[in-house]
């Protein structure tokens, strides 16, 4: 068994705090993130805060000093600048006087948390999930620029970049099981956090803390993973990242609404115009953010050197995912309205057939009533030819008594020897093959085939206190074994 699989083993019985602490230590496919990056969230968090420009000029030596020494991320920054800057870039200041030194401590962090996890399954859509991430970064950097907060703007997006840590080390170490969170949230339009605690046990913010902790990242950044889904009254009132948590919590609700790539959540518990306004940020001010995230999140697109996507190009994607969503949510709708449906078929069915009986009715009328129901439930197409046989069994005698309807006005009566009460089985399948369960009903099943094909017929038995009393053999066909208006025709007819 391989180290996910035995995971994912571990997941089905969901996660304890203690064997999740276990999951983010010990397991050799997810590395501890790498020293230079953990060095670099230190020291550029340290920058933030200082007004000394002795202290931020020493800061920033000791930054370049740090990536200067990680060769792959050396490369990639001077990669970087060369195509940015239009030149040959051959130190890490070069880079610097080309990109800025802001632009080139957010492409050294978000190259090395996200390489981090490039083994990992395949259960969510990569790429969408990390537009997400940076469409949050982005936006949250807009809102820094517009409200007064402690950290920086640049802070601001690192925290947003790396708010969802959570959802990749689940789907990282857990893909079977994340990928039955993912389908589940999808299916149900629903919040995944929910489908989180429910099959593995921890939602991604706690795992996210968890893992932040262990990589010894910046308790700001911790505190953003955990609670940035909070409302902001939850949030206690003496935490110094208060207001920071409430706008990364923002700004992934503006990503989201926007539809800029993928995050597996389909709720919105709060609108972006509450939040606003509970972090004193103006309707006016919200717009403006709104309208500026695309093209602040190309700029980021391009300082990472990834693929040009214009402005318009985004807000394809986003229609296009917005489109995909509405589509879900139709089919959901109809198959709500044709369940109701179903369900108000079924209880006036059910009225009509217990207002026509009476205690004087003989069960050969209350199995006529029976099939009667179940033909109309389950839209059966009835002829000659496929008719439909339900049957009673009798007690003592061990009788069937049974009757055979095609649909018109003929009824078709006979009593069949039936199976020793001894012979038949203790318990009968809900639903099966009309043949398997004959054998188990009379002496001589062949005496059925005069009437029809048991081969080409399903058997739904009657139970009465988890006693077999009859049941119904039902031409296949119409509706299907297992659907929700056979689940109800089954219900009906048991009542």
């Amino acid at each position: 068994m391989g180290t996910t699989d035995r995971q994912d083993s571990l997941a089905a019985g969901r996660l304890t705090s203690a064997q999740l602490d276990l999951l983010v230590r010990k397991i050799e496919s997810l590395p501890t993130l790498p020293a230079v990056a953990t060095r670099l969230l230190e020291l550029t968090a340290r920058l933030a805060r200082t007004d000394s420009p002795q202290a931020d000029a020493a800061a920033r030596a000791e930054v370049l000093a740090v990536i200067s020494s990680d060769q792959s991320l050396t490369a990639r920054l001077l990669s970087l600048a060369g195509r940015l800057g239009g030149g040959a870039v051959g130190t890490v200041e070069q880079a610097v006087e080309a990109m800025g030194f802001e632009t080139v401590r957010s492409a050294g962090l978000s190259t090395k948390v996200f390489e981090t996890f490039e083994t990992g399954g395949n259960a969510m859509d990569r790429p969408a999930f990390w537009q997400h991430c940076l469409a949050v970064a982005s936006a949250a950097e807009l809102i820094a620029e517009q409200i007064d907060l402690p950290a920086g703007s640049e802070e601001t997006f690192v925290c947003g970049l790396l708010h969802d840590l959570g959802k990749l080390t689940l789907q990282h170490c857990l893909p079977k099981s994340y990928h039955r969170v993912l389908e589940a949230a999808e299916k149900r339009n629903a919040d995944i956090a929910d489908y989180e605690r429910r099959i593995i046990g921890l939602d991604h913010c706690v795992v996210g803390r968890r893992l932040a902790e262990h990589w010894h990242l910046p308790g700001t950044i911790q505190e953003v993973i955990w609670l940035h889904h909070q409302p902001f009254e939850a949030i206690p009132q003496g935490l110094p990242a208060r207001r920071l948590i409430a706008a990364v919590g923002l700004a992934d609700t503006i990503a989201r609404q926007q539809r800029f790539g993928f995050s597996g959540n389909y709720t919105f518990p709060r609108s972006s115009q509450e939040q606003a306004r509970q972090l004193g940020l103006s309707p006016a001010a919200l717009e403006e953010v709104t309208e500026a995230l695309p093209e602040r999140i190309q700029q980021r697109l391009d300082t990472l050197g990834l693929e040009r996507v214009s402005g318009e190009g985004l807000y394809r994607e986003a229609l296009t995912s917005a489109n995909a969503e509405l589509g879900r949510l139709n089919e959901q709708l109809l198959r709500r309205a044709k369940k109701l449906s179903l369900q108000a078929d079924a209880f006036a069915a059910l009225r009509d057939f217990t207002a026509e009986l009476t205690p004087e009715a003989t069960t050969g009328e209350i199995l006529l009533k029976a099939a009667k129901v179940t033909a109309s439930l389950r839209d059966m197409k009835l002829s000659d030819s496929a008719p439909l046989v339900a049957y009673s069994l009798g007690g003592r005698d061990e009788t069937v008594l049974a009757l055979r309807w095609d649909g018109g006005e003929a009824v078709a009566w006979r009593t069949f020897a039936g199976a020793p009460v001894a012979g038949r089985q203790r318990t009968i399948r809900r639903v099966g093959p009309a043949d398997e369960a004959v054998g188990s009903l009379l002496a001589d099943p062949a005496e059925l085939g005069e009437w029809l094909d048991p081969s080409a017929y399903e058997h739904q038995p009657l139970l009465c206190a988890g006693r077999w009393v009859g049941g119904v053999f039902c031409p296949t066909g119409g509706v299907a074994v297992g659907s929700e208006a056979d689940e109800i025709a089954q219900a009906v007819i048991a009542a």
